[in-house]
């Protein structure tokens, strides 16, 4: 670690903050170096050293990136801001050994700011990815559209069909509110207690984006609603508190 931090600073924020300018501009350069795994877990040590221990819930299914962000950060648990910012400076001497050479933190902010790492490739992956290849049972479940949802399921689409994450389309009828869409599922005979790769169920969906409807509707559709996901939390604990569903 001494080798890592020798002559750029003594404060310990300030060679955090160099080393981060020195990644935010070897990013923006697209470094070949530093790959979607290591961004990842730069930002992680980012937003750990910055904002400390991981908050807020998990995003949703469908923002791929903010989920591999957000799992990035959450994954480093109760490390200090201090040993984070160590962490960062100590990765990037491993990766890129010049970034503590040639220049003040004047001159290496002047490359690229103080902020985290930039992820615009991974975002661009994912643009491209979803303009390739027709609409999925799945996107027109969560755009609503009955009449494509029933038109697919008619043409033998499996109405349990499984995406990256585990999700059926119920899930996604689930999290964007769509009781129509829910019922023509249910009615196509969709498993109401599919579990995704995190133990949600589409009751969890439906409870954690509040459409009471829909929740309802899944309850009254045979939803167990003991299942508990990945963290121990049943649906009706994830529902807002005004439900009124805490002891249920």
């Amino acid at each position: 670690m001494d080798d890592v931090l020798e002559g750029v600073a003594t404060d310990e924020e300030d060679i955090f903050n160099t080393a981060a300018s020195f990644l935010a501009s070897a990013v923006t350069t697209k470094d070949a170096r530093f790959t979607d795994k290591l961004k990842l877990q730069f930002y992680g040590l980012y937003k750990q050293a910055t904002a400390g221990k991981c908050s807020g819930g998990r995003p949703a299914f469908w923002d791929v990136a903010g989920r591999a962000k957000w799992d990035a950060w959450q994954a480093l648990g109760d490390l200090s801001k201090e040993h984070a910012m160590q962490r960062y400076a100590q990765l990037l001497g491993e990766v890129a050994p010049e970034w503590n050479q040639g220049g003040s933190r004047d001159t290496q902010a002047k490359r690229g700011g103080t902020m985290g790492p930039v992820f615009s490739s991974l975002a661009a992956a994912e643009e491209d990815e979803d303009a390739e290849g027709p609409e999925t049972l799945h996107e027109v479940a969560g755009q609503g559209d009955a009449e494509a949802v029933g038109r697919m399921l008619e043409a033998g689409t499996p109405v349990d069909e499984r995406d990256e994450q585990g999700c059926t389309a119920l899930h996604f009828a689930a999290d964007r509110g769509s009781e129509e869409v829910a019922r023509l599922l249910l009615g196509a005979g969709a498993d109401v207690n599919a579990v995704d790769e995190d133990g949600q169920t589409p009751l969890h969906y439906a409870a954690v984006t509040a459409h009471r409807e829909v929740y309802d509707l899944l309850v009254a559709a045979g939803a167990d609603i003991s299942i508990q996901d990945s963290q121990g939390q049943t649906a009706a604990e994830a529902a807002p508190e005004a439900w009124g569903l805490k002891g249920a």
